[in-house]
């Protein structure tokens, strides 16, 4: 099955509107589809709208490879270094310097946790992407957009409980029957 390989996933597709301290995880997945290894490879993090970037909380190390990742002073942006692995090898590689890989070889992920803006009201969509730039590349790759909907019902037909915290939100909760009720005569 096709598939991206330079990808943004989250961990929850729903949240109750006006919840509070709640943190999402993202997975940040890239390929090196180059013709030769490469040394770094640079993610910055887009359409945070709704995050919190003094919040942000990344591991130190990638997942496949295991190379350090620094985060530079944009609180969003993240460096990961394959110098001392000898680099990420490139998938189109395939020449006598730099022989053909294996393509799991040529990707790598790792996770960046971040709070979401408190007292959301539903109907918001938090929706960031990912800037994958690999060292000596020209292009630029944008990941998928990966969302979190802020819904005021959960879809096992929960409703979303009462937050005193957050003063806009409505202590009024529609039951399952009465919600259902109304999506039947639609």
């Amino acid at each position: 099955m096709p598939h991206d390989p330079n990808r943004l996933e989250v961990d929850k597709d729903e949240l109750c509107a006006c919840g509070t301290d709640e943190y999402l995880t993202y997975r940040i997945d890239y390929q090196n589809d180059g013709d030769a290894p490469t040394n770094s490879v640079t993610v910055t993090l887009f359409n945070t709208t709704y995050l919190m970037d003094n919040t942000i909380q990344y591991q130190s190390n990638t997942g496949a490879w295991n190379a350090p990742i620094s985060q530079s002073l944009n609180p969003r942006q993240f460096t990961i270094n394959y110098l001392g692995t000898g680099g990420l090898p490139g998938l189109k590689q395939n020449t006598d310097s730099y022989p053909r890989p294996n393509p799991d070889e040529c990707s790598d992920h790792f996770y960046v946790k971040i709070k979401k803006a408190d007292c959301l009201p539903a109907g918001t969509l938090i929706q960031p992407k990912a800037e994958i730039k690999f060292e000596g590349a020209l292009e630029t790759i944008f990941t998928n957009l990966d969302e979190t909907m802020i819904v005021s019902q959960s879809s096992k037909c929960e409703s979303c409980p009462y937050n005193p915290r957050c003063p806009e939100c409505s202590k009024k909760k529609k039951s399952c029957w009465l919600a259902n009720l109304f999506k039947k005569k639609k």
